[in-house]
């Protein structure tokens, strides 16, 4: 069996810390507002480090969560979930800088005794293995249907995702509503209504939303028809009580180009900032700037030497996007955008060497107009 370790890092979390969400708030800027701790005198080899690692018995894909009102043994405890439908907290309670396998308390999510997880070879599926547990479980078409982006709570609603297991056909990418405190459904989307694909992936990101509650996410490959099918699409979607609607959307002009060569620009997800942009990128390396207000046509296009497979994140006037095969670049948003290339880029790039462009970073990640 497959199995992974929880980290946890130094400066302990004070008592009023918290993650509770995807990139810690429903606008992913994987901004923490609430740490109070870490600063740059304290951010240093001898003060920030590894506090321990903790073996799981089974693989974990989730994020981990920390709420000071879930206690284990007296303390805030880091939440995993895995595959084999359990979930195990964790509480770091050791002041030592060494690693140290802690013991947490498990709980099994499996409803009836007896009752198992769905094994992968009935998914025909290579990747993941050797079970199929909370991804978070699929509730549809089980053999299919897998929601792989994080879940979004926002207006007293929770909305679910979906994409496939493993691109076993057919599929198609949903979007569900149910309401936060009874549960019950409220709202079915279908992104290939009349084609297949289109699934919702986005790298364990999550939709995003504003303060009018519209939602924000990413399609990956797929047929596209305007106003019908999603392939390869940034959508705006709004909830009513007659269901979803789109009240806005981005393709690129070069979908079915995309499309054939599986460069979705699902792959990554969305960041929304403070001045009303929404950005996100995909396989294609190609990061999107986009006016929330007028999606249909990007305002710039960066370009990365590898895919994007995470979103963007925002820190006080600046973005900070990590392509593969390339270096971290830090962005200052202007009033057009982005700056027209990085003002700071990192020296370490991360990925495969032998697919990295030749030029240097100075010269990589600049801007071209929608």
């Amino acid at each position: 069996m497959m199995r992974t370790a929880a980290v946890a890092l130094l400066c302990l979390l004070p008592a009023s810390a918290q993650m509770l969400t995807s990139q810690n708030d429903n606008t992913r800027t994987s901004a923490n507002l609430r740490e109070t701790m870490l600063k740059p005198s304290n951010v240093n080899s001898k003060q920030f480090g590894k506090v321990f690692s903790c073996r799981l018995t089974a693989t974990s894909t989730r994020s981990r969560y920390i709420c000071p009102a879930w206690t284990f043994r007296g303390k805030a405890a880091i939440t995993c979930y895995t595959w084999p439908q359990s979930t195990i907290a964790f509480t770091p309670t050791t002041p030592k800088r060494s690693p140290t396998n802690r013991s947490g308390r498990q709980f099994s999510s499996i409803p009836t005794p007896g009752s198992t997880t769905v094994p992968a070879k009935d998914t025909y599926c290579p990747f993941i293995r050797p079970e199929i547990g909370i991804t978070p479980t699929p509730v549809i078409d089980a053999l299919k249907e897998l929601p792989c982006a994080g879940l979004l709570l926002a207006n007293g609603q929770v909305y679910l995702t979906w994409g496939s297991s493993c691109d076993v056909q057919p599929y198609h990418g949903w979007v569900m509503a149910y309401d936060a405190h009874t549960l019950r459904q409220t709202a079915v989307f279908n992104t290939s209504p009349t084609s297949v694909e289109s699934g919702i992936w986005m790298s364990d990101n999550a939709p995003a939303a504003d303060e009018q509650c519209n939602v924000y996410l990413a399609t990956g490959n797929g047929h596209f028809d305007p106003g019908r099918n999603f392939g390869d699409s940034i959508l705006k979607l709004a909830l009513n009580p007659h269901g979803f609607t789109v009240r806005d959307s981005f393709t690129p002009e070069d979908q079915e180009r995309l499309n054939a060569r599986d460069l979705g620009i699902g792959s990554g997800g969305p960041l929304l900032t403070p001045n009303g942009l929404l950005l996100a990128g995909g396989k294609n390396g190609v990061l999107y700037v986009l006016d929330r207000q007028h999606m249909s046509k990007p305002l710039q296009m960066f370009r990365f030497g590898g895919g994007i497979y995470a979103a963007p994140a925002y820190w006080n006037g600046h973005v900070y996007l990590l392509a593969s095969d390339d270096y971290l670049s830090d962005f200052t948003v202007t009033a057009q955008g982005l700056s027209a290339k990085p003002v700071v880029t990192g020296r370490e790039r991360f990925g495969n060497p032998a697919q990295l462009p030749r030029y240097p970073p100075a010269e990589r990640a600049t801007a071209s107009s929608g």
